[in-house]
């Protein structure tokens, strides 16, 4: 029962670890967010009275004690506001959003400062707002902060019951073309970090209170086991009375058969000493089978509750895993993201470093994505993408990983492979996206990929050769896309 006790202890303590563990992501979170929306109402500042009162009342919201139920009222209010000063520009022309098929457009000559006495432009007014062309500077600080909040939007919780939200904002943030929209996203974004904030509350709820629960059948675990403790030592004090107590009568028929002169008064003496055993021997018994029985109840009692907390607490771990492999998943093409890239690339790389074992990364880049989005639709470009996370899994081992880094870009893991090898698959990867055949409502749909190569090297790092992966993916665009490039 003491093991049992000691191991119940050990749970007990790993789930509260895992408890303070959500809550230091979620704090992370949050504090992700508050920064973004710190950045943007600097950002924004002068654009519009109301936008900046309504930033710096997210702000302040954020930076207190978290209400959500409040905070998604100030962001709905944010959003409204949005919309509503987005209106007059609704009309001309968006730009396009800056990726790896369409450059940034050359800057232009800087805005006029503003007339004497006029309303005051904030940054982000003076840089990209409405009738001003954008500066280089201009430019950098919106993609800085279009970075800055796909970041915390690829960061949001993969719960199932957001995992589509989130989707959909990873796509917004993508196609954001200005401030305005980029404030939209971060609206929506605190909108569903609200309600992540407050799944995350129910479930604090839920496991504090198996956790309570936990320590309430602990402290009867360990009740009974002192009972039972107890119950040995009354026991043993029990057994040494009637030890005493026999021996003293025996002692006493001794003395009877010394002191004795007839028969007669020999036999009612040890009569009498022999009825007093049996009474103290059937006390004894009886004692004993009230303790055996409390015993046996209380065991069964215990068993049962035990059982009871048993199940739920595998409840609790299945769920906990079925969690994490959401956490660690892409909603939309099933693939691992990049959370759980990060995971296995620091695991692979600690075993390159240790065997020397080859390990090369893969970067896959969809070409012309943007065209495919905006010809198609967002629900073709969707199909793509899953249709791709199928095929990559499918040409792969088990030992490689393919996961979404983001947006249409995937990164491979291949293990065992040197340059030469993982070359050689992503050729065959390429090939076998441009002979796919992708159809759009019956219409052929032209859908090629470019590749870059790198392998791990003498001192490198995940990041350092990720980065040459990447470079080489920018040589596969520059040499006229559906080709692969190694670095």
């Amino acid at each position: 029962m003491a093991e049992e006790a000691a191991d119940w202890r050990r749970r007990y303590d790993a789930l509260l670890a895992r408890h303070e563990a959500a809550e230091a992501r979620w704090e992370a979170l949050r504090g992700a967010l508050v920064r973004l929306a710190s950045r943007l109402a600097l950002a924004a500042h002068g654009i519009d009275p109301r936008l900046d009162e309504a930033l710096e009342s997210v702000r302040a919201r954020l930076r207190g004690e978290l209400d959500p139920e409040a905070l998604e009222r100030e962001t709905a209010a944010l959003a409204a506001l949005l919309r509503e000063l987005a209106e007059p520009a609704a009309g001309g022309e968006r730009a396009g959003r800056v990726s790896r098929e369409e450059p940034p457009a050359p800057p232009g000559p800087p805005p006029a400062p503003p007339a004497p006495g006029g309303p005051r432009r904030g940054l982000l007014a003076r840089l990209f707002g409405r009738g001003g062309a954008g500066t280089e500077a201009g430019g950098g600080e919106l993609q800085a902060l279009r970075a800055g909040i796909e970041r915390l939007v690829e960061a949001l919780p993969a719960d199932a019951g957001l995992s589509s939200r989130a989707e959909s904002l990873r796509a917004e943030v993508r196609e954001a073309a200005d401030a305005p929209a980029l404030a939209r996203v971060l609206a929506g974004a605190a909108e569903l970090l609200g309600e992540a904030g407050r799944r995350l509350e129910r479930e604090r709820a839920e496991l504090e209170g198996f956790l309570a629960q936990l320590d309430d059948r602990l402290q009867e675990l360990d009740g009974f086991v002192r009972s039972q403790d107890e119950a040995r030592e009354a026991a043993r004090e029990d057994g040494r009375a009637l030890d005493e107590a026999v021996r003293g009568h025996v002692e006493g028929i001794e003395d009877s058969l010394r002191e004795a002169h007839d028969l007669a008064a020999l036999r009612r003496a040890v009569g009498e000493r022999l009825e007093h055993v049996r009474e103290h021997l059937a006390r004894f018994r009886e004692r004993e089978e009230a303790r055996y029985r409390q015993a046996r109840e209380e065991a069964e009692r215990l068993r049962g509750r035990i059982d009871a907390l048993e199940r739920e607490a595998a409840g609790l771990r299945e769920r906990l895993r079925e969690e994490r492999e959401q956490a660690l998943t892409d909603p939309l093409t099933g693939l691992p993201n990049r959370l759980a890239y990060e995971e296995r690339i620091a695991q692979e790389h600690a075993r390159w470093k240790r065997f020397a074992t080859p390990l090369s990364l893969v970067v896959v880049d969809v070409d012309h994505f943007k065209a495919i989005n905006d010809r198609y639709g967002h629900r073709a470009g969707d199909k793509v993408l899953r249709a791709l996370g199928r095929l990559l899994r499918g040409r792969l081992r088990e030992t490689d990983l393919a996961a979404r880094y983001g947006g249409e870009e995937f990164v491979l893991v291949l293990p065992g492979a040197d340059r030469e090898a993982a070359t050689a698959v992503a050729e065959q990867i390429r090939e076998a996206v441009a002979g796919y055949g992708f159809h759009h409502q019956g219409e052929p749909v032209r859908v090629t990929v470019s590749c870059g190569v790198a392998a791990f090297g003498e001192g490198d790092t995940p990041e350092r050769v990720f980065e040459r992966a990447d470079a080489a993916l920018y040589a596969a665009k520059a040499a006229g896309r559906d080709c692969v490039r190694a670095g």
